[in-house]
């Protein structure tokens, strides 16, 4: 084994049972032992003690032989378990074995430095590889996303680096699909990284950070009034539609949801088109189903841009009102309008109930869309 390299093998002493548990984690060089007991100014140790209950900050000391091999343990048991014992009405000085508090003993991999920037720089290689290939091998790629989640899952302390990468790429491709897998891994670091990294970076990697940011989704309340809050200094209208991208919706009070509402409302009627589409994408996730106002606006925009939006957010969210329904047909016969538009209200006007007459604007429809596909396969011919 390297000499510059830490163990790659550490013992947790889990202190369970009625009380609660404890568990300390050591890290030590091959180069830092005195006749076989650990440097104590060489090793770390880091307690945890999630029940709240028992306070262990005693020492544990092992006598380690190789990386694969532990030679022996021993181990201070705190006071606080005799301390327990004897109000049990049992003795301090009963064999572990009968102890409620069970020692037991655990071999765990914590990741060096060293070694996190190896298996980060083999992650991002092969990640660039299949960007290099354009995407063609199909088989390469998902096991490189396989490879890539599994690393992540069982080693999470190499997000961190990994998100250091992310900002150093300059290959716009690689750099795109090592996000989307940071978003796959799900973990709530590269949310709080991407956020702070975007209100302290130049506009050029601002938006790319604000580009990671709306692929995870704002799951903070915290995050997600952080972002709101800074949306305003934001100088770019991209800029500003990535970050309400990112506000995706999440379960909370009235009066909290309101003022989320109340604070979107304002892009979503802003006169600049990238950010009112993304307004009304943004405020659709939020308002109530029969809330259609801004929707029933939208739809009669002078943008054709605005009202696709207007018409997705509808479908999507699941937003209706007779007034919408009542454009969706206006739309689909109206044949100066955009013809992608046109079939996206049709699709739209399928969660609605139509009487008699509004089924005849939908039957002209459809021998419109036989009388193309007709065409086309002449013209094919």
């Amino acid at each position: 084994m390297n000499n510059k390299s830490l163990l790659s093998s550490f013992v947790i002493f889990a202190l369970g049972g009625t009380v609660g548990y404890s568990t300390t984690f050591l890290a030590q060089q091959p180069d830092d032992t005195v006749d076989g007991q650990i440097n104590d100014d060489k090793y770390m140790s880091i307690t945890a003690d999630p029940m709240g209950a028992v306070a262990v900050n005693e020492k544990v000391k092992l006598a380690v032989g190789t990386d694969s091999q532990l030679l022996g343990a021993t181990q201070d048991v705190p006071s606080a378990l005799a301390d327990e014992d004897a109000a049990l009405g049992a003795s301090a000085e009963k064999n572990d074995v009968n102890r409620p508090h069970q020692v037991e003993q655990f071999v765990v991999h914590i990741l060096n430095d060293e070694l996190k920037k190896e298996i980060v720089s083999e992650l991002v290689a092969s990640i660039a590889n299949v960007t290099a290939s354009d995407g063609t091998d199909l088989e390469i790629q998902a096991n490189t996303e396989l490879k890539f989640l599994s690393e992540i899952e069982q080693n999470p302390e190499l997000i961190e680096p990994l998100l250091l990468s992310y900002a150093e790429l300059t290959d716009l491709e690689t750099k795109e699909l090592l996000g989307s897998l940071l978003t796959a891994s799900g973990d709530f670091r590269v949310e709080e990284h991407a956020l702070n990294s975007a209100l302290n970076s130049g506009p050029e990697m601002q938006t790319q950070w604000l580009e990671l940011l709306s692929g995870t989704g704002v799951k903070s309340s915290e995050t997600r009034d952080q972002l709101l809050q800074s949306i305003g200094g934001f100088s770019e209208p991209y800029s500003v539609a990535l970050a309400l991208k990112a506000i995706t919706y999440s379960p909370m009070g009235s009066e909290e949801k309101w003022q989320v509402i109340d604070q979107l409302q304002q892009y979503a009627s802003d006169q600049n088109t990238e950010i009112k589409i993304a307004g009304i994408e943004a405020l659709s996730r939020w308002v109530d189903k029969g809330e259609s106002g801004f929707i029933e606006v939208a739809m009669n925009d002078q943008s054709l841009y605005v009202r696709q939006a207007a018409v997705h957010a509808a479908s999507n969210a699941g937003i209706q009102s007779s007034a919408i329904k009542s454009d969706l047909i206006r739309i689909i016969g109206d044949e100066d309008e955009s013809f992608t538009l046109r079939m996206d209200a049709y699709d739209a006007l399928s969660n609605y109930s139509l009487q008699n007459d509004e089924y005849e604007t939908l039957h002209l429809f459809h021998k419109e869309i036989e009388s193309l596909n007709e065409d086309a396969g002449q013209t094919k011919g």
